[in-house]
């Protein structure tokens, strides 16, 4: 079954694209390597060796499958253990995402002030359990390597279990991202059986007084209810996932020691991106110096933690090697957002009807494109993977890393798509 394979390979314009679903790491194959795991099948490493004569040496194909069969992406017979995905290439642009921002719902239980799709008590428009299990038939098809579900809260859909495990059973490798509000032992016990790269739950701050400015009154002990609950009766990892924002800026080194004393298991920091109930609410935003402040901070503080942090902007070198030419983050490049009624769009921080995206065909639904074809063609696809990009951004020291950052950013601040994201790191030096 698909959900027992570890490996997915899937070929793209530079060769291939690895993805471990046990570690949840990617690794890029360029062709000479792409083609030699290709080989394997059909020839022995001695014709290989021979083929490749004088493009690479017996040392390097040899240390190369070497290499791969000791992890496992080799048996001891050379044959490649991989779902192999074969979409067309097209040069310059990733074949299918790698990621999959999934909300199955708007609706929410709550009304966070900074919320991103302006969540409201009922979702609208939610596409059914059996649309979303054709549409994961299609991301397995295409090689969608992860699905974070999210919201909206998912918890409010009473099929939120059978969601997972469809999406498991795909081979996709799946997260979920809650507010904790919702979860009941029941709950819990009925996502444990289904494998999940891990559960994060949404807290922004260290202390009652900021979670709860955000949130609402009564939130935050639901919080750590809701970690004790998924630690007790589930084996999957739990992530803290705090947003810095203005008002709990200077709570960070107490966010790095409340995730210690914990039983999560790592903590994610992210920052405000106005967008949403956000746009009303001004005082929460970053300036470009708080940035820089949050970025030095926490990884300062994330040297000596005894957990996994991820945060906003790793400053360790080599930090990520970029799989995309493009001006802007990963949206339309790496990964977009799936939203509840089925639209396919770069990302959910965009606003307005022209970002909506366009809606992925399935038999229940009376129109439509395949996912594929809107990730390669879609018209905001492709504004966003056009972009001139500035000055700035492109002559910065950090540009091969950040290559300009959030792009909805700069667009619902500025005005300007191309203009440099007001969060920059521009001023942390090389």
């Amino acid at each position: 079954m698909e959900d027992k394979i570890r490996y997915i390979l899937r070929k793209e314009y530079f060769g291939s694209l690895l993805f471990d679903r046990e570690t949840g790491n990617m690794r890029p194959f360029d062709r000479k390597g792409s083609l030699i795991l290709e080989s394997l099948d059909k020839y022995s490493v001695e014709e290989i060796i021979t083929a490749f004569n004088g493009v690479l040496t017996e040392e390097q194909i040899r240390r190369f499958v070497s290499l791969r069969q000791r992890e496992g992406l080799l048996d001891d017979k050379l044959r490649l253990q991989a779902k192999m995905i074969e979409n067309p290439v097209v040069e310059g642009v990733l074949s299918a995402p790698v990621r999959i921002h999934f909300n199955p719902t708007e609706g929410c239980n709550l009304r966070c002030r900074h919320c991103a799709p302006s969540s409201t008590s009922l979702g609208e428009d939610e596409m059914s359990i059996d649309e979303i299990d054709l549409i994961a038939k299609e991301m397995a098809g295409i090689g969608v390597f992860q699905v974070n579900v999210s919201g909206g809260e998912p918890l409010l859909r009473p099929d939120i279990g059978d969601m997972l495990e469809i999406l498991h059973r795909r081979g996709i490798s799946v997260s979920l991202t809650t507010n904790g509000t919702l979860l009941t032992e029941s709950l819990a016990k009925k996502i444990s059986s289904t494998p999940l790269e891990y559960i994060a739950i949404s807290i922004d701050g260290a202390k009652q007084e900021s979670h709860e400015f955000i949130r609402g009154r009564g939130t935050f002990g639901k919080v750590f209810k809701a970690l004790h609950l998924l630690k007790e009766h589930t084996p999957h990892p739990v992530s803290l996932q705090f947003t810095i924002m203005r008002h709990n800026i200077d709570e960070i080194e107490e966010m790095f020691g409340l995730v210690k004393n914990s039983p999560a298991d790592m903590m994610a920091l992210s920052t405000l991106r106005p967008a949403g109930r956000s746009l009303e609410n001004r005082e929460l935003w970053l300036t470009g110096e708080d940035y820089v402040r949050v970025i030095k901070e926490s990884n300062r503080l994330a040297l000596d933690f005894p957990k996994k942090a991820f945060l906003p902007y790793d400053l360790s070198p080599c930090y990520a090697r970029r799989l995309y030419e493009g001006f802007g983050c990963g949206a339309a490049f790496m990964k977009c957002s799936l939203s509840a009624g089925g639209y396919l769009s770069p990302c959910y921080y965009f606003c307005g009807k022209e970002w909506q995206g366009e809606r992925v065909l399935t038999p229940f639904s009376k129109e439509g494109r395949s996912m594929r074809d809107i990730w390669l063609k879609g018209d905001s696809f492709q504004k966003l993977r056009n972009l001139k990009g500035n000055s700035v951004c492109l002559s910065c020291s950090h540009y091969d890393n950040c290559r300009g950052h959030c792009r909805a950013s700069a667009l619902n601040q500025t005005g300007d798509i191309n203009a440099p994201d007001p969060l920059c790191v521009k001023e942390i030096g090389c």
